[in-house]
């Protein structure tokens, strides 16, 4: 019973994170400029892909093309904004720092 309960909690809580993804977007859509506000993006490795084993090869290429290119959007919002590629599921990053 416990299980079911949890697995419900699960779900329901799932169903409520999707329902605020199109009041999130629009909140975002309208931010524009960060102006010169510190802003570091953090970006997942590109090499390692969307979804890797999960979904084909070449929509996972096709996503993280698209997921790059937001992030890189995401950093130019601000004048002193930067976007660090994590190389590692760690606390640590890449050398590779990208400014705009």
């Amino acid at each position: 019973m416990e299980l079911q309960s949890n697995a419900t909690g699960k779900v329901k809580a799932r169903e409520a994170e999707v329902q605020a993804i199109g009041a999130s977007a629009d909140e975002a859509r309208h931010t524009g400029s960060l102006d010169s506000m510190p802003l570091v993006v953090v970006s997942r490795d590109p090499e390692k892909g969307a979804a890797p084993g999960l979904i084909p090869p070449e929509l996972s290429q096709r996503c993280e093309h698209q997921w790059v290119q937001m992030q890189e959007e995401l950093a130019r919002l601000s004048t002193n904004g930067s976007r660090w590629l994590q190389s590692e599921a760690r606390t640590t990053c890449r050398s590779t720092v990208e400014t705009w």
